[in-house]
Parts: C-alpha cells; sequence; structure tokens
C-alpha cells in the first residue's frame, strides 16, 4: 500500500523542480553531494556504526547490522557505505543522477571563481563516493556510460580544459594509490573484491546477477503454470500482494502490478532522458545512468530516489523551456 502511494506521489516532484530556481538549486545539490560523500568517506575510515547519528541518520534503538547494507561481510565492517541513506545503492544512485549535473555546470559556468576549485572538489567527492557505495548495478552503469561521456567532454570543453582534467585525474589517481599502500586504506583490495572477484568470480546470491537472474526465472515459471485466465489476469495486473514474486529491477512493478503498471513507470521514467538530452547530453547521461541501475535494481522502492529523478526531471524542462525562448 505504501510502496504504492510512493509510485503515485513521486511523479509530483516534477512540479517541485519545474517551480525550483536553477542557480539555487545547483548551489543544493553541491552542498547535498559533498555532505553525502563526506559522510560515506568518514564511515568507510571511522565505521558506519561509530559515525551513525541516532533519530537523524538512523532510527533511534536502531543498528545497522540489521539492514541490508551488506554488513559484517568478509571480515570487514560493511561492504557498502549507506552515508546518510538506508543503504549503499541509494546513496549511489543519488551520486550518480549529480555527478553529471555538476559537470555539467562546471562546463557552463567556465570563468575562475574562488568557488570554482571548490566546486571541482566536491564532484571528485561524488565519484568518490560512488565507489564507496558498494552497488555493483551503479559501477555497471557507470562504466557503460564512460565512453559516451569521455566523448562529450572531449567535445564540449576547451583544450585547457582537458589539459587540466589529463593532469588532475591521473594525479588524483596516483596520490589515492600510494596512501592506499602506505596508510593500508585496503581501497584496492576492497574494489578488487567487490567489483571484480564477488561479480567475475563468485557463485550463488553473491554472484555478479546477486541471484537476479533466479528472480526472474521464479517469475517467468509462475507466469507459465497458471492457468489461461489467471496468467491474463497476472499479466494485466500483476499477482496479488501475497502470492507477489519478489524481484529486482522495474520486473517487480510487474510482479505487483502487472503490464499496466511497468508501462506506466516506464513511460515515467524514459521520458526525463529526452528531456534531459535536449538540454546538455551530461543532462540525458544523468538519467540515463539511472534508468540503467534501476532496470536491474530495486532502489526506486525507497525514497527518495523516485523523488529525486522527477525533481530533475521538473528542472530539466525548465531549463529546456529557457533554451526554446533564447534560441
Amino acid at each position: 500500500m505504501a510502496e504504492g502511494f510512493l509510485y503515485m506521489v513521486s511523479p509530483l516532484a516534477i512540479l517541485l523542480g519545474m517551480k525550483a530556481h536553477p542557480v539555487k538549486a545547483l548551489k543544493v545539490m553541491y552542498i547535498a553531494v559533498c555532505i553525502v560523500s563526506v559522510f560515506a568517506i568518514l564511515q568507510f575510515f571511522v565505521g558506519i556504526e561509530a559515525t551513525k547519528i541516532p533519530g537523524l541518520t538512523i532510527a533511534l534503538n536502531d543498528s545497522y547490522a540489521r539492514k541490508m547494507i551488506g554488513f559484517g561481510m568478509n571480515d570487514v565492517e560493511a561492504i557498502k557505505m549507506p552515508s546518510t541513506y538506508q543503504e549503499g545503492n541509494s546513496m549511489g544512485v543519488f551520486l550518480l543522477e549529480m555527478v553529471p549535473v555538476l559537470v555539467w555546470d562546471l562546463y557552463k559556468n567556465r570563468s575562475f571563481d574562488r568557488y570554482r576549485f571548490l566546486r571541482i572538489l566536491i564532484v571528485g567527492l561524488g565519484c568518490f563516493g560512488i565507489f564507496l557505495s558498494g552497488s555493483r548495478s551503479v559501477i555497471a552503469s557507470s562504466l557503460l556510460l564512460v565512453i559516451p561521456f569521455t566523448i562529450t567532454l572531449l567535445r564540449h570543453f576547451s583544450k585547457k580544459q582537458l589539459v587540466n582534467l589529463l593532469i588532475l585525474i591521473p594525479a588524483f589517481l596516483f596520490l589515492l594509490i600510494v596512501l592506499d599502500q602506505k596508510l593500508q586504506w585496503g581501497l584496492w583490495e576492497r574494489f578488487y573484491h567487490r567489483y571484480i572477484e564477488m561479480t567475475f568470480f563468485s557463485t550463488g546470491g553473491s554472484s555478479g546477477t546477486a541471484g537476479r537472474t533466479d528472480q526472474w526465472m521464479t517469475l517467468v515459471n509462475r507466469m507459465t503454470e497458471s492457468d489461461p485466465v489467471m496468467f491474463l489476469k497476472t499479466m494485466l495486473l500483476g499477482f496479488s500482494w501475497k502470492n507477489a514474486v519478489i524481484v529486482e529491477g522495474f520486473l517487480y512493478i510487474f510482479s505487483c502490478y502487472g503490464l499496466f503498471g511497468l508501462l506506466s513507470i516506464l513511460i515515467l521514467m524514459i521520458r526525463p532522458i529526452r528531456i534531459g538530452f535536449q538540454v546538455h547530453p551530461f543532462w540525458g547521461f544523468s538519467f540515463l545512468a539511472v534508468f540503467f541501475v534501476l532496470c536491474v535494481d530495486r532502489t526506486f522502492c525507497s525514497t527518495p530516489t523516485l523523488m529525486n529523478y522527477f525533481f530533475m526531471a521538473g528542472l530539466a524542462l525548465q531549463l529546456r523551456k529557457k533554451r526554446q525562448v533564447k534560441v
């Protein structure tokens, strides 16, 4: 019941985005990305239990050990940093959506000012936060868009900006590797274990598909095993709440709400992608990256993933309208 209400209310955030002041909204995005990323870094180095703020980042008398965030796996406190969210996937989706838009802002405002270095630093923190999210679906979505994103950077950034990036990025990575080895942070080990070993060499629930293929096959089998009348009913309206098959990705909507529900959410999610590309490719990449993640991950069931998505869609609509007026 609560989930259905979330799906109906979240698209209304478009109206908030259309009314928001773009400059003020971007400032809030920078601040939010900074807070979320820095808090995730603190959780990585100090521990998620040691840094929790009861009543703010977690409910009173609650513990992260009871949440589905990868707590206590493989002798580490957590493999997914939840930051100010309930779990790492939600944090990863938020940063994945924000970083391309902030890169667009850096491109749009090329003039050097006293806050430019700070803005660049926040974007870097956001990228590091994506890594700390521990979400393989988020990382996979990022990798899918690396090439088109890089090509867009080469086309839209000036030679001076590209030279600065070619110097800063390798220098930052080199410094990070040296510090990781000297101070024994374990960043590389965690990266290899979470994103390579568990994805390509593990089997079972922690494999690359994390049991998703089995879930989807269970849904198909349940559908095909039913009689024709029940098959048609399930196809159009979904299973009853009691008998719904819990699967990852948008197929969860199909399981609970049927084909009509699935098509409705897909239309609502795909439309902002087109609007984003009409504003700027970086905006399009922002929406597309989140869409890729939600195709295989059920993060849309948690607030404020959909609300953020549709708020950004409303902001993109506003920017597209202003751009058309200028033209």
